[in-house]
């Protein structure tokens, strides 16, 4: 007797569970995905480029990186694809406004400037801002994202603000990232000691 009433327990939850697990397939909906939105707008301004900038496929390699340099695609055709980092204007549609280029990823020096008796491709950064900024100014979200990456890589590399350069300062020939750039208040805006 105690076998059959095992067996009816055993017989009785079987068909318990099939049916439980019947109703919740039945009850079952697909996944809610979140929609896709600027990074800009989802984290605040400072994480953005943080994440970014720590988002490599090797480590970090924080002895190799002494400057910043900063280019504009309308002044060097080409820079886009020879810099560590883009900085897309805010609206522009872009998924994210600070994008890391393969160089940074696998933290690879670049040939992003051309400096005769300087060889700067070997421990500097480049930072490549898209767009023509010879007679306007970058729009000041972009320019908002570029304050915050430089400010994440001078505090990650201890880069002094006299290290982070416009490339126009280093190459005479160049006028990147170009004369309405608000090179005063970019200055202004690095990280100094004392800060």
């Amino acid at each position: 007797m105690a076998g059959s009433r095992t067996v009816k327990t055993l017989l009785t939850l079987l068909v318990a569970m099939t049916f439980g697990t019947i109703a919740l397939m039945a009850l079952e909906t697909a996944p809610i995905h979140p929609p896709v939105r600027n990074l800009a707008a989802v984290a605040p301004v400072a994480e953005a480029p943080a994440q970014v900038v720590y988002a490599t496929e090797i480590p970090i390699q924080p002895l190799k990186w002494r400057n910043i340099v900063i280019h504009s695609t309308a002044g060097e055709p080409g820079v886009v694809g020879r810099c560590h980092f883009v900085v897309h204007p805010v609206a522009s549609g872009m998924t994210e406004a600070v994008e890391a280029t393969a160089f940074w990823k696998h933290q690879l020096e670049s040939r992003h400037t051309n400096i005769p008796g300087r060889d700067y491709n070997t421990d500097s950064i480049g930072i490549c801002l898209v767009g023509d900024f010879h007679r306007q100014q970058p729009p000041p979200g972009q320019l908002q994202m570029l304050i915050a990456l430089v400010h994440v890589l001078q505090r990650q590399f201890n880069i002094s603000a006299d290290h982070i350069y416009l490339h126009s300062e280093l190459d005479a020939d160049s006028q990147s990232p170009g004369a309405a750039f608000p090179a005063e208040r970019f200055t202004a805006s690095l990280l100094r000691p004392d800060r």
